[in-house]
């Protein structure tokens, strides 16, 4: 199976010709669309606990689970509790793991896909 195209139309021109990320339907031009694209929030009877340990835990008050982060899942979490647009978690995830954009987005799609599933981030549709 061949990889997929970006989606994006340019202004007035033709599709973009650049190969969207791996999970997406974007190339790495068009992160900054991202935001756009992907509107999510936290629910208010979800708590994130660090501990002193860098790992953390999610505790979902409406179904009494609990759900464990590592230190990157941790740091991305807290990003995304505080609103920050996918677009500033990418950039402050690579440059603090190391890590290109494309190649955080990939696995970030994975991520978030599971806390979508699992009720921890819904979509926000008050933008």
């Amino acid at each position: 199976m061949g990889k997929k195209r970006c989606s994006f139309v340019k202004k007035g021109k033709r599709n973009c010709r650049n190969l969207a990320i791996e999970g997406f339907t974007f190339c790495e031009a068009h992160i900054s669309e991202v935001d756009s694209l992907i509107k999510y929030r936290v629910p208010d009877h979800i708590v994130l606990e660090p501990s002193d340990n860098d790992q953390g835990f999610i505790f979902d008050s409406n179904l009494g689970h609990i759900y464990f982060l590592n230190s990157t899942g941790l740091y991305i979490y807290s990003m995304m509790r505080e609103n920050k647009p996918i677009t500033v978690i990418v950039k402050a995830v690579a440059r603090r793991y190391g890590t290109g954009s494309s190649k955080f987005l990939s696995d970030f799609r994975n991520f978030y896909d599971n806390l979508m599933e699992m009720g921890l981030i819904v979509p926000n549709e008050d933008d």
